[in-house]
């Protein structure tokens, strides 16, 4: 598998599990597309929300530039300088978007 993505939508809510690209092929927007395609997902279910979280030394900022927000974060997990760190994005904005 070269790239892929987990999640599950609730209660109008979708939740990422897992978004994950092969180190060879990130920065050429594989993972941007995956995330559309849940949030497209997403909308069209009728959700109002997206949630995914990552670790502090894996991807804040790629979730940060697609829109998401910071909600919460979890410090020094595991005892180590590590943060949990967990993401929001309105689905409703970026459905009138389109």
């Amino acid at each position: 598998m070269l790239a892929g993505l987990s999640g599950y939508t609730i209660t109008g809510l979708v939740f990422i599990r897992l978004l994950w690209t092969d180190p060879s092929l990130r920065g050429q927007g594989i993972g941007d597309a995956l995330m559309r395609k849940a949030e497209d997902a997403g909308i069209e279910r009728g959700c109002v929300s997206m949630f995914v979280d990552t670790m502090s030394f894996q991807a804040p900022s790629f979730y940060r530039r697609l829109g998401y927000k910071e909600i919460y974060s979890i410090e020094r997990c595991w005892g180590l300088d590590i943060q949990r760190i967990y993401f929001q994005k309105d689905l409703q904005i970026q459905a009138n978007s389109y």
